[in-house]
């Protein structure tokens, strides 16, 4: 059975490259490049690259997270 998880809370560890891009995308972000690196840009200029990976590794993930939500 399938997880589904909400778009506007950020995915659980572990988690996949597409969740995470699918949370991005509901907090504003659009994607600017795809490859084996994905590179998402919000609004405000703030830019984040998430390895295309069947799981992202947990500091990764976190970090990601952390450049993300960051207010500044």
């Amino acid at each position: 059975m399938s997880r589904r998880r909400r778009a506007h809370r950020p995915p659980a560890f572990p988690c996949s490259a597409a969740e995470m891009i699918e949370f991005l995308k509901s907090r504003g972000f659009r994607m600017v490049r795809d490859g084996t690196h994905c590179v998402l840009r919000d609004g405000n200029s703030r830019t984040v690259s998430v390895p295309n990976h069947a799981q992202i590794a947990k500091g990764t993930h976190y970090q990601i997270l952390r450049s993300a939500l960051d207010p500044s």
